[in-house]
């Protein structure tokens, strides 16, 4: 990365960040605290003279002869082809590097494509092949129902309304905006505050809700049309708050 990618690298961080869940706007000041740190390497990845997609890594070393450990704090892609030109350059650092730390949302396919992926790790009678660990994102509470419905994005349209322990809500999505009121209208969804919560922002979908048993559905039609409507990317944040 040279100094003049940063305009672009930054604007890649916020076109991205605006297609997940839970990525946060960064101020002039993380940039700059991040981006002069001495440990921290940047590489980016350019397709015609731009930016598509960079990463940052820091090493570590307990002492100067033991095992070399690579932490990826971020890595940023407009796309695919982009995301696998970074994991090949991370992966170039074989030679140097005995473990890599990278944390990712829980629907990146990337350990499926992993060989080996313990070979530095040793296992139990209980687990043999460790390679991560599951980690839980922030507790979220929905203090204006409405405004919530209506601040997040959608990728498809419907109607729906929520009741939620007596009280009911409705949303109408078109061409991706939302407008929340209370008359009741579309697909009926009865859950808790707490299972809204959860699925407004990106840690269930309504199916996987009804399966635990903390949604009900009024027919089968409308359980489908609520994950087509509230789909949304799981919570994954790059920044840690």
């Amino acid at each position: 990365m040279r100094v003049d990618d940063r305009p672009a690298v930054e604007a890649l961080y916020e076109i991205v960040g605006a297609r997940a869940t839970g990525w946060l706007a960064r101020p002039a000041g993380l940039w700059e605290r991040r981006l002069v740190s001495g440990r921290h390497r940047w590489l980016v990845v350019e397709r015609a003279g731009k930016v598509v997609g960079y990463v940052s890594w820091t090493v570590w070393q307990e002492q100067a002869h033991a095992e070399t450990t690579m932490v990826v704090h971020e890595i940023v892609a407009a796309d695919d082809e982009a995301r696998r030109a970074l994991f090949g350059a991370i992966g170039a650092q074989r030679d140097q590097v005995e473990e890599v730390c990278l944390d990712v949302a829980a629907d990146d396919p990337i350990d499926r494509a992993l060989v080996d992926a313990d070979r530095a790790r040793h296992g139990t009678d209980d687990v043999e092949h460790t390679i991560g660990a599951l980690v839980g994102g922030p507790m979220v509470r929905l203090l204006d129902v409405a405004r919530a419905l209506e601040a997040r994005g959608y990728q498809s349209d419907g109607a729906l309304s929520f009741d939620v322990e007596g009280k009911v809500f409705s949303l109408a999505v078109e061409r991706g905006h939302a407008r929340a009121g209370t008359r009741g209208d579309g697909a009926r969804l009865t859950l808790s505050p707490e299972a809204l919560a959860a699925i407004t922002y990106g840690a269930l979908v309504p199916s996987d809700a009804a399966r635990l048993g903390w949604l009900r559905a009024d027919t089968p039609a409308s359980l489908a049309l609520a994950d087509a409507v509230l789909a949304l990317p799981p919570y994954f944040a790059l920044d840690p708050f």
